[in-house]
């Protein structure tokens, strides 16, 4: 039986690191003078900015890391496929 995503490792991982980034205020996150490019991304006319949250480049690894214990690319493509 495969675990529940809130008992996974990954998502405690995630838990932990929230617990570090919470009280990180935005000023301080955007002393990175690549952050905005960093945490930016475009496809056609639609532009996504995530810069102005906290985050980091380390919550987006424990963020794909719990995407890939929780094996969301397949369950992504099984949605589209119908």
């Amino acid at each position: 039986m495969t675990a529940k995503l809130t008992e996974r490792s990954e998502w405690k991982a995630l838990e932990a690191h929230y617990s570090g980034m919470k009280d990180v205020h935005l000023r301080d996150l955007f002393s990175d003078a690549v952050r905005a490019g960093q945490f930016t991304l475009q496809a056609e006319d639609l532009l996504l900015d995530y810069s102005k949250n906290r985050i980091s480049a380390e919550t987006m690894e424990k963020l794909m890391a719990l995407a890939e214990s929780a094996d969301l690319r397949k369950w992504i493509e099984a949605m589209f496929a119908g």
